[in-house]
């Protein structure tokens, strides 16, 4: 008998990931693209008669479950995927289950350069963004706190904030904006997903000038408390324009016990003088 295999198509994990019914299996060398554990049903009882899955009526398609949907232990331990967080005293994806109360602070590029055209995708903006938010509703396990509670907020779950950095000066936040972080960490899903759809409709389109969104994130982190771990997440498409004027706020960062990481977003496929002084340019900035 012949059998399909839609997800053997894809040779590598970015490709893989762009399917929403394929996985990048690492358990296995060399690591290889296979069905996530939900699609080999195609029939809605079968799929309901899986406790690790759901069916979606939106896509007709099985789909693994939210492990937020389950109330009790038990019934968590069994789902695929889920951990019972003792602190949250909730079921959460297993993947971050585990992770200490942290704060991160996302600083991403909105320069002119990520309008253009990434691999596959024609705006580079738009589909950081989109991933943005995938990783907020999919993979984060918030502490569902308002941005109101600063640092009172409960010592468990993660929390997010944005800014978006680009002209020189002052950098994009959504303060002020009714419905939103207002600039600020929150583990409330709504706010951040308004957070990340107000940067959708609002890229700046200038430079790669990072100092004002960095000072901007230390204020944000003088209101984390210290029993939760500091994460700072710089984001970016080509080459600081101010990487020699950051070793004052770098030292703010490491006061505050700020762990921080630089990513840089690659175009093509191969790696680019363009992207390699991108990472230069990082180095004064990381942890």
């Amino acid at each position: 008998t012949c059998i399909e295999r839609p997800c053997a198509k894809y040779f590598s994990e970015s490709s893989c990931r762009t399917d929403e019914v394929c996985l990048w299996n690492v358990d296995s060398s060399p690591a290889y693209c296979t069905e996530t554990h939900c699609a080999r049903w195609k029939v809605e009882g079968d799929c309901d008669g899986d406790a690790a899955c759901s069916w979606n009526p939106a896509k007709n398609m099985c789909v693994n479950s939210r492990c937020e949907v389950n109330k009790q232990q038990c019934s968590c331990l069994k789902e695929f995927g889920c951990f019972w967080s003792s602190a949250l005293r909730e079921c959460v994806t297993s993947a971050f289950g585990a992770c200490p109360p942290t704060d991160v602070v996302v600083v991403f590029d909105g320069s002119r350069s990520m309008a253009r055209s990434f691999g596959r995708h024609p705006h580079g903006f738009e589909t950081l963004t989109s991933f943005l938010k995938d990783w907020l509703v999919n993979k984060l396990s918030l502490n569902g706190d308002s941005y109101t509670a600063k640092e009172n907020t409960k010592p468990t779950g993660i929390r997010v904030g944005f800014v978006q950095f680009s002209a020189p000066g002052a950098p994009r936040t959504t303060a002020g904006v009714a419905g939103t972080t207002n600039g600020l960490l929150s583990g409330s899903l709504t706010e951040l997903v308004n957070d990340i759809d107000y940067h959708n409709r609002n890229q700046m389109h200038d430079r790669t000038f990072v100092q004002g969104a960095l000072e901007h994130a230390v204020e944000i982190f003088r209101l984390s408390p210290p029993v939760r771990r500091r994460v700072l997440l710089l984001i970016t498409e080509g080459k600081l324009s101010d990487a020699g004027m950051l070793s004052s706020v770098r030292g703010s960062l490491d006061a505050l016990s700020v762990q921080t990481f630089g990513v840089v977003i690659r175009r093509l496929d191969t790696r680019t003088r363009e992207d390699i002084d991108a990472e230069s340019a990082l180095k004064p900035v990381v942890s």
